[in-house]
This record gives structure tokens, sequence and C-alpha cells, in this order.
């Protein structure tokens, strides 16, 4: 039997050396949950796997998180912005169908657009009246991936995204993610309303989302959609969102979050104002590429290198990291991998961490076991003691606590690692006391919290299950790269 043992890190913990110990054991690593330190041996990867574009993020040799890619798709799809025509409104769930390219329908929920708490739709074919109706013209952006046989989903609510900074439309606030510590918090306010971004209230100054000619490039003229009028078009207004990566660079120097605000900026506006001068179906804004997706997605602080033995990829990734005014870490190195009698999977041993990442049954340092079994509605994760015996001197319910806890740590990390998402329930192992049980239910939250996509620890139901929810954007990581080969003695 395969065993996958959880050799040192816990999922985003950073790396730190103690310097006594490493005299030493120059081995000797200690893990502390600073959100900003770095990972002194991070690597990021990028190579191909059954024809598609792989890339993983290997921390201390253990495969943190990976994605694959079709390699015939020029960009990513979540993200990008499409004029879409309704093609058919279902009032009874309170959605339509929405046709955004080549025939291809998504699916827009239309809850919430009578309310204020949501934005209004931009229509193009005549001014919104609080209705979707059929033939209906509007901009829809890509929210969530189709996976199995459910449509994409669609948002009216239209964002951009950067590393540092998020543009949402309809919103007026600026909003700093929650995981930045408060210190950092208060930096960043002082930040927005020096640099005239924010008002003393902290809403988002809306002159400078749409500046004047004297401040911008005059913007390029268009031919006429259609020959017949069309209602006055007014600009959505705009909030953003500083992201967690920006609490680790904007005190050190705000230049790169400045110029990326003002780029997603003219961006959005240049979107609103050709989209009314663009026929359906028209691509108003492409995701990034499947690189740039990842880039935006990982923390800079959890890798210190990128190796890929794609040259062509080599060169973007050269280019981009030169060019972009996003990144902090300009010189950070990229290194072309080649060698043609030994690969670079076979280096990282790229296939065995795919399989074992695949595998239901992950198992844990201290001889306990995972089980991981998704179905259509939900993700089940059983946790077993398997061959763990514990210490005489240890009570039983201490010896259940830190199996659980350590359980806690591996089911943050597979989270992240296979991608699930929806609802998921945890059988920990039955402990004793409520103050367990809420300590396991605290160090859950917190491990979560560090989670890039939205995760959510609901509660502990009366049958001792944990439920908690994880945002579904795109499909789980066994859905991405298909069937792969099973390895000999693993559970499938």
């Amino acid at each position: 039997m395969s065993r996958n043992v959880n050799h040192s890190i816990p999922p985003d913990a950073r790396i730190h050396v103690d310097s006594a110990s490493a005299a030493e054991n120059p081995g000797a690593y200690s893990c502390r949950e600073h959100p900003f330190q770095k990972y002194s041996d991070g690597k990021l990867l990028f190579t191909r796997y059954q024809g598609k574009l792989l890339s993983l993020l290997l921390h201390n040799q253990r495969l943190i998180a990976a994605s694959a890619f079709e390699t015939s798709a020029p960009s990513g799809r979540i993200g990008s912005v499409y004029i879409g025509k309704v093609k058919k409104v279902v009032k009874n769930i309170s959605s339509c169908f929405v046709e955004i390219a080549g025939e291809e329908l998504g699916f827009l929920s239309l809850d919430g657009f009578a309310h204020t708490h949501r934005t209004p739709p931009f229509l193009l074919n005549r001014s919104y009246d609080g209705r979707i109706l059929e033939g209906d013209e509007l901009i829809v952006q890509i929210a969530g991936e189709a996976v199995k046989t459910k449509q994409a989903s669609l948002t009216t609510e239209i964002s951009l995204s950067g590393r540092l900074v998020v543009l949402a439309a309809g919103k007026t606030k600026a909003n700093i993610s929650s995981k930045i510590p408060r210190h950092r918090k208060k930096q960043l306010r002082q930040m927005l309303l020096e640099a005239g971004i924010t008002d003393q209230a902290g809403n988002v100054r809306q002159d400078w989302l749409f500046p004047d000619s004297q401040t911008e490039p005059p913007e390029q003229s268009f031919p006429a959609r259609t020959s017949q009028g069309r209602p006055e078009m007014e600009m959505p207004s705009f909030g953003l969102i500083v992201r967690t990566q920006a609490g680790d660079q904007v005190p050190e120097g705000n230049g790169e979050f400045l110029a990326e605000y003002r780029e997603l900026r003219r961006t959005l506006r240049r979107l609103y104002q050709t989209a009314q001068y663009r026929p359906c179906f028209t691509c108003l804004w492409e995701a990034p590429k499947p690189y740039q997706a990842v880039l935006n997605q990982t923390d800079e602080a959890e890798y210190s290198e990128i190796v890929t033995d794609l040259p062509e990829l080599y060169q973007e990734l050269s280019v981009f990291f030169q060019n972009s005014p996003f990144l902090s870490d300009k010189n950070k190195r990229i290194r072309l991998y080649q060698d043609p009698d030994y690969s670079l999977g076979k280096l990282y041993s790229v296939e065995t961490k795919l399989k074992e990442a695949l595998t239901p049954r992950v198992w844990l340092k201290s001889g306990g076991y995972l089980v991981i079994e998704s179905t259509e509605a939900l993700t089940v994760i059983d946790v077993n003691t398997g061959k763990y015996t514990g210490g005489a001197k240890k009570g039983a319910g201490e010896i259940f606590l830190r199996m659980n806890l350590e359980a806690a740590q591996e089911v943050a990390l597979q989270l992240r690692l296979r991608n699930l998402s929806g609802i998921i329930l945890i059988d920990f192992i039955n402990m004793q006391t409520k103050e367990q049980e809420e300590t396991l239910l605290q160090r859950l939250k917190l491990l979560v919290q560090k989670d890039h996509t939205k995760t959510v620890v609901v509660d502990m139901t009366p049958l001792g299950l944990v439920e908690l929810t994880r945002k579904r954007i795109s499909r789980s990581l066994k859905e991405q790269l298909g069937q792969v080969p099973s390895m000999p003695g693993m559970d499938t």
C-alpha cells in the first residue's frame, strides 16, 4: 500500500530556519504561520502532461497546488467578459440562460436584481426597468467553469483582478482583505487616501476611476453598433478590494499598486465604452493566459524559483516578469530546464505526485489517514486512526484531539491541492469534551482562512460531522487531469 506522508509543513505555513538548531542540523526547520514570510524552497513548475499545460507548486518537494489547462486554449476562461444575449428566462428558478459565444449557453441567476444589494445589469439594447427579457443584450462575465452537465456560471457584476487589487462594478467602498494584519490595513487605508483613490469615508472617488482627458489618453472611436439610436448609457460606479498580496508589498512602496490600479481602471472604462459599439457575442476582455492566472493566484512569497522545460513559455515568463509593473520581485529566478536524458517530470516525480493527489486515501505522519470521496452533491472526508497506537501516558481524549488537529491541517491542504468545492463533510474522530470540539473547529477555521478560494467552516452537526463550504470557481484537479493511470499498490 502506498503511503502519502506529510513530511513537514502545514498548508500555507511559512518556513523559518531556526539558526540555533540549523547549526546542529542543517535540515532542521520550524513552521510558523506568518502570513508574509517567504518559503525558502518553494518551486513553481510548468510542464506538459498528457497534452495539457501543467502547473505545480512544490514546498519541500511536496505538492501543494496543481492546475491543468488545455493547450489549445489561448487564454483562461474564468473572468472573460462577453456581450451576451438572453435566450431563455426561467422564472420559477429566477434565472436565465445567456448565449455568449459559439452558441454556448451560460447560467445567470436573477436573484437579488430587484433589491439594492445587487448591481443592476448593464443592458445594451434598452434601458433597464427591473426586468430581464428574452432577447436582451447585456454584459456578462464568466464566474465559474462548466462542470460536468452544468453550464458555465455567469455574473453581471463585472470585476477585473490584478495581483494586488480588484475593481468591482456596482460597488463604491474600498475593502481590504481580511487576511491582512490590522496594522497594515491602517497603512493601506492611509495610502489610498493620500493617493486620492478614496475619500475620508473610505468610498472610492469615481472621478479617479473615470478621469478627464487631461490625465488619460483620448479614447478610440468606433463605428456605430447598430443604425438605431440607443439609450444614453450611464457608467456604473466601481469599488475596489485590496488583495492579500498587497499587505506584504505596499507598505514598502506603493508604485506597483498604483500602476496596477490605473491599468485596471483604464481597462474597465474602455470595456464599458466599447461595448456600446460591438455586436453580440463579442469578447470584450479575455481572461489572463493560464500561466498568468497561476501567477495571479499564487503569492509571490510561496515560491523562490520558476522552472519550466518549455522554451516558448520560458521566453513568455521572462518578458512578463520584466515588463509587468505589478510584480514586486522582477528578479525572480526563472530557469529553463534542458536535459534530454532526464525529463523535468522525472526529476520532480510529477506523475507519482499527481497520482498520490488523486488517490482517496491520504496517510498522516502519525499513522492515521484520511479517506476522501467526492460525489455529484458533496465531498465526504473520513478521519481514521489507522496505525496510530498512541503513548501509554496519554489519555484517549488528548490522543484523539492531537490526531484531529493533524487531520485538520491535512484537510486544509487537500482542499487546495484537489480543488474540492461545494459542500464538504468531515467525519473527525469522536472527541470526549465540548472544549476539544471547539478547539478543533477554531483550528480548522484558522487553517482555511489561508485558502485563496473562499472557504467557510459552517459548524459541527448533531451527528458530529463538521460541515464546510468552498466556493466553486473551476473544476476539481481530477476533472482537469482526466484519467491518470493508477500506481501499483495504491488505493483507487
